[in-house]
């Protein structure tokens, strides 16, 4: 037995609401996931870090707390900085220079410990991420220290292989919630609103549609029986029958009864690169109805030309072509745009 054409379609809609949001439910969770140690920083740290425990550590893998806070003896300069210049166009000339970022060593428990930290930084209290030190960085502070007699050796000796960020800070964990805590709640909803279409299908928004022509079930079922005797698909998501217009959306129904229909036309549309070289051109329906409603369907040339064809043989009185007055009376005095119609079907 073959299923009714509104109830087959509500429950493709309902499918594709459902696996689109359980896919934006798992990359959410998937994402949240990967953050974990990241997010446990966010919102638990800073965590006091003492001498002891940071002396004692040689590897940050096993590392949970990363977003610390450390406190040393003695801080000082290791020499580095990060500068900023700003180029003169033309001639390459330095116009200005800024310092973003000082490079320092804190003294904890006779080791030295490197810190990123914003230039003038003094403070023997610094927080941050822990991080590896990069081997760029880790270049030339050994390039530093061997120009005073220090070699690579006692370098390891003395310096901890990780440091401090002290410039790192909370922005990418707001913009990560920014984004994902609204698509988790959306999704959630979403999946909640499947949950309810599902258990009463009058719920569907394709039959909420359907209650300014009647009764929803008996409208629906006027156009499943109209459909399977008269209708024609043009595209795949296009079906024209004596009554009715359906386009197939992802998530609903486009429903337009022809006898509601006062005009129509194709519409093209050129584009063009860098609005001068030629690059193709668009095609769509263009419905305007009753209710001052507009519907717009883009395909191809011939299905589009296939469409009014097929309209204006099951409602001829249906005007058909643009025509610039008739746009603009459309958009500005809707009631002369219906007399202007009526003068140009008693011309015909």
């Amino acid at each position: 037995m073959r299923e009714e054409f509104i109830l087959c379609q509500v429950k493709r809609c309902n499918r594709n609401l459902f696996l689109v949001n359980l896919l934006i439910l798992l990359a959410v969770t998937l994402i949240m996931s990967f953050s974990y140690k990241y997010y446990y920083n966010f919102f638990l740290g800073p965590f006091t870090m003492d001498a002891a425990s940071l002396t004692a550590m040689r590897d940050l893998k096993d590392q949970k707390k990363e977003y610390v806070t450390v406190r040393g003896s003695e801080v000082f300069h290791t020499g580095l900085q990060y500068v900023e210049e700003t180029f003169e166009e033309g001639t390459n000339r330095v116009i200005d220079t800024k310092v973003t970022t000082d490079y320092l060593y804190l003294v904890v428990n006779d080791w030295l410990l490197v810190v990123k930290a914003a230039p003038g930084t003094t403070e023997l209290s610094q927080t941050g991420a822990l991080t590896m030190i990069p081997a760029d960085l880790k270049y030339e502070l050994v390039d530093l220290a061997a120009q005073e007699g220090i070699p690579i050796e006692e370098f390891d000796q003395i310096v901890l292989p990780f440091m401090v960020d002290a410039q790192s800070g909370k922005a990418i964990g707001y913009l990560g919630l920014f984004f994902c805590v609204p698509l988790f709640l959306l999704s959630v909803w979403n999946l909640l609103r499947y949950g309810k279409r599902v258990s009463d299908p009058l719920e569907h928004p394709i039959y909420k549609k359907l209650e300014i022509y009647g009764i929803p079930e008996a409208v629906a079922n006027g156009i499943d029986e109209d459909i399977a005797s008269t209708g024609v698909p043009v595209t795949k998501k296009l079906i024209i029958s004596n009554s009715w217009l359906v386009r197939k959306n992802f998530f609903g129904l486009t429903l337009v009864p022809l006898q509601d229909v006062l005009w129509m036309y194709k519409n093209v549309t050129q584009h063009k690169v860098n609005y001068i070289i030629p690059a193709g051109k668009s095609y769509s329906l263009v419905i305007h109805q009753n209710n001052k409603i507009k519907v717009q369907v883009g395909m191809n040339q011939k299905k589009v030309d296939a469409a009014i064809e097929l309209i204006q043989h099951k409602v001829p009185s249906i005007a058909c072509g643009y025509s610039d007055e008739l746009a603009y009376l459309w958009n500005k005095n809707f009631p002369a745009f219906l007399v202007e119609l009526e003068k140009l079907k008693n011309a015909v």
